[in-house]
Order: structure tokens, then C-alpha cells, then sequence
């Protein structure tokens, strides 16, 4: 069996502060599926992410006509992207009759039995996809065996429901840093140029920290810390520019840090990465640290900038202290960047001018301002279900599905809706009244 792994395009009415960034290389959950099967199996695997291309419809039609019989088509679902991924569903379908589709990813994982509903998907998996889709393969065309396969919905109700993980990870199965070897430079819209993804862990670390951030529910699992290291080493040069760690700030508490950044170190990495925390005082010993595995940027997330709703994300940090942070990142030679979410649902009035100011007394040059991102599988979710602030995510899903054009944005309804990128500057009375971190 030859497998099609496509990832639908990222919506701009996502990201009400601009477009989607255009990936250089395809996303971590369709490079980690490629390698295992890859690996672990004798079943061909192609990857495709729809976002790298100029032409979508004519990029998809051409990889399922380039891929041999049999094959099958697996689409990456995320909650965002539902529309578009019923709208792929529909045109693979239309274009090739006789090709069979399943959707993978938080939504169908999520909610299976609804994605198994949705006309055209004939299977789903649910979980980590790796043994779902393995299991899936060696049993095809066995329909008394197929149908048993933990974690697959091809039927309703499945023979075993609920998720599978994969437990423990290790880089032979997950080897994410294998994105160079899958990107095709002659796909890309700007060549030689990009950052690739990656990440340590699966899961939901269950901290406050990690509050807003999905996966609740789905057990913590952390990559063999020496074999990432060793993958990271072995990376070849296809244009990265650098790697993008996308661990939430809650799984790099001081000593995992401190370990990977010793793990690069020993293997004398030599390309530059970057990591996300909340605003934390480093060390100078853990600076140092970050030097020498070539720690290229560090972004601090501010979920907000009232002391109030930072306190709920375990962030007791002054200003004061940030700065001395700041400092010694800058003299270690270790970027430093500072990301805004604004409209969250527990946002107070006058957040615009708490960021402008935060800006202006940390000196931070580089800044970002992002719309308040609203996963359903977060602990922020859940606290807020049913409240005046949290969207209607049944009803959202059912215009999702009836395809409506006037579909509004998967986000968060509170206070400080996220249209601003540039916060205004605050009066002189805002600046001396709870403005301060």
C-alpha cells in the first residue's frame, strides 16, 4: 500500500492579526507518520502539505497520479482547519472515485465518531497515528481483522474505542528532525530559506503554564533525549536555516533545559534552534548552556500582561528581572523575542496599553502581537465551557461542516476582541496605573 499524507491549508480567517506564516517545510505530525512507516513498515509513503504550494488543487492531483497502486489518502486534520479539510475530502473524492480517505490529526482524534461521519472520509485513527496506521496497513484488505485495530474507526461504534499512544517515543519511530530529508526545495515558495519544526514531546504536561495550550488529557510522552541529539547532528543542509523547538514552556522546566542543551553540546551541534518559555529568569550557568548548543532565539510567551492572570500561568516574574535576563541572553549572543496573545477570554480592559508598555520599559526591539489561540482540547477551555466568552464549538462545527462561506474564526469571544497588531500608545495616567507587568 502507498500512502498520500496531505495537510489542508491553514485558513487566514485564523489569524485575525495577519496571514499564516508559509511554512518551509511540511508539518512535524505527517513527518514523524512518513518516517515510521518508513521504518517500520514496507508500505510507500508520500508527504504533501498543501500550504508549500502555489497551485493546492493541481499540487494534490499530481501526487495521488504519482503515487502507484494501491493507494490511500490521509489527511491531517486540525480543529482550525476543518473546513478545509472537508473541502480536500471533496475534491479527492470527486477527482479520484476509487481512492479511499481518512482523516488523522486533534480533530479526528478528539472526535471520532463525527469525523467519521463527514461524507467521503471512510476511516479515522485516533491517537498517536503511528500504530493506528501501521495496524491499519498490515491487516488491509482483511475486513474481520482490520475493524480490530485499536484506535481505527472505520466503523461505528469500533471494535476498540478510544485513543492509542504510543508510549514510550523513541527517535527510531519519531524521527521529527527528518524534515529535511522530505522537503523538495523546487516546492518551496522561497527556496533556501526557512525554519523547520520540531519537538521532544507529545502530550500535555497538565501545568498551568500549559493552560491555554491543547492536548489536555493525552499523557506526556519525551523523546530519548541522546537520540534526538544524534538526529539533530545527522541533519543534512536543504535550506534550514534553523529549527523551531514547539514544546509548550511548560516541558522545559530547568533541568530538561539543561539536559538537551548539554546533549547538543556533546554532539558539537553547529545549527541554530530556538525554544519557547514564559517569561523566566535564566542563570548564567543555563545561559551559557544555551550558547553553546547553539541556542539561536529564546521567545517569551506573555499569555498576558495583568499580574493577575500571569499569576494563573505560574509566572511571578518582575520586570526588573526579566531584564537581567535579557541582558545576559544579549551579551551570550542569544536573540531574545517577546510574544503578545491578546483577546483571551479572561482578559481585562486596557490589556492594548499593558503590551505597549511592557514593550517599552523592557526595551524589547523584537516583539510579536498574536491573536489569543483557542484550542478546545485546553484547560482553559474546559474552565471556561459555557461561559458568555467561549465560542459555541458544537455550532461551529456544524457550519464547519454545511461548508458555510460567512464561517466565522475558531477563537475566543472576550473583551478585547484580537484585531489590534499595533496596540495604540497609552496616556500618560495608563502608563502610571496598572500598566506593570
Amino acid at each position: 500500500m502507498n500512502v498520500i499524507l496531505a495537510e489542508p491549508i491553514q485558513p487566514a480567517r485564523d489569524h485575525p492579526l495577519g496571514p499564516p506564516a508559509v511554512p518551509a517545510f511540511p508539518d512535524g505530525a505527517l513527518l514523524g507518520l512518513s518516517a515510521h512507516l518508513a521504518a517500520r513498515s514496507r508500505h510507500g509513503c508520500r508527504v504533501i502539505d498543501l500550504n508549500m504550494h502555489r497551485d493546492p488543487p493541481a499540487a494534490l492531483r499530481q501526487a495521488v497520479l504519482d503515487t502507484p497502486l494501491p493507494r490511500l489518502l490521509l489527511i491531517h486534520v486540525r480543529y482550525t482547519s476543518l473546513p478545509e479539510a472537508i473541502a480536500l475530502t471533496y475534491f479527492a473524492r470527486q477527482t479520484f472515485p476509487d481512492i479511499r480517505i481518512g482523516w488523522f490529526g486533534p480533530f479526528p482524534t478528539t472526535f471520532p465518531d463525527q469525523a467519521r461521519g463527514v461524507a467521503g472520509v471512510d476511516f479515522a485513527l485516533c491517537g498517536d497515528p503511528e500504530p493506528v496506521m501501521r495496524g491499519m496497513l498490515d491487516f488491509y484488505g482483511l475486513p474481520q481483522r482490520v475493524t480490530k485495530v485499536p484506535g481505527l474507526w472505520i466503523e461505528n461504534p469500533p471494535a476498540h474505542p478510544g485513543p492509542i499512544w504510543l508510549d514510550p517515543l523513541n527517535g527510531r519511530d519519531l524521527t521529527y528532525w527528518t524534515s529535511c530529508w522530505y522537503a523538495d526545495p523546487a516546492t518551496l515558495r522561497e527556496p533556501d530559506s526557512g525554519e523547520a519544526r520540531a519537538r521532544l514531546t507529545r502530550g500535555h504536561t497538565g501545568l498551568p503554564c500549559d493552560r491555554a495550550h491543547p492536548g489536555l488529557g493525552r499523557p506526556l510522552r519525551r523523546m530519548d533525549l541522546r537520540e534526538m541529539a544524534v538526529l539533530f547532528d545527522k541533519l543534512p543542509s536543504l535550506g534550514v536555516t534553523s529549527i523551531a523547538m514547539e514544546d509548550p514552556p511548560g516541558v522545559w522546566d530547568p533541568d530538561t533545559l539543561s539536559e538537551w542543551c548539554g546533549m547538543l553540546d556533546s554532539y558539537r551541534n553547529s545549527r541554530k534552534w530556538s525554544l519557547t518559555l514564559l517569561p523566566a529568569v535564566l542563570s548564567d550557568d543555563l545561559v551559557t548552556r544555551l550558547k553553546n548548543s547553539w541556542c539561536g532565539r529564546v521567545d517569551f510567551l506573555f499569555p498576558s500582561c495583568d499580574p493577575a492572570l500571569l499569576q494563573k500561568y505560574g509566572c511571578l516574574l518582575r520586570p526588573d528581572q526579566l531584564r537581567g535576563t535579557l541582558r545576559r541572553l544579549k551579551a551570550a549572543g542569544v536573540h531574545s523575542r517577546a510574544v503578545f496573545w491578546i483577546g483571551g477570554p479572561e482578559e481585562s480592559p486596557g490589556e492594548a496599553a499593558r503590551v505597549y508598555a511592557a514593550i517599552t520599559r523592557l526595551g524589547l526591539p523584537d516583539h510579536r502581537v498574536e491573536a489569543f489561540p483557542y484550542h478546545p482540547d485546553s484547560m482553559l477551555a474546559a474552565e471556561m465551557h459555557g461561559t458568555p466568552n467561549a465560542p459555541d464549538i458544537d455550532d461551529w462545527f456544524r457550519r464547519a461542516m454545511a461548508l458555510e462561506e460567512d464561517l466565522p474564526p475558531l477563537s475566543w469571544s472576550g473583551p478585547a476582541p484580537p484585531t489590534p497588531c499595533v496596540p495604540p500608545p497609552p496616556t500618560p495616567e495608563s502608563l502610571s496605573a496598572g500598566t506593570s507587568l
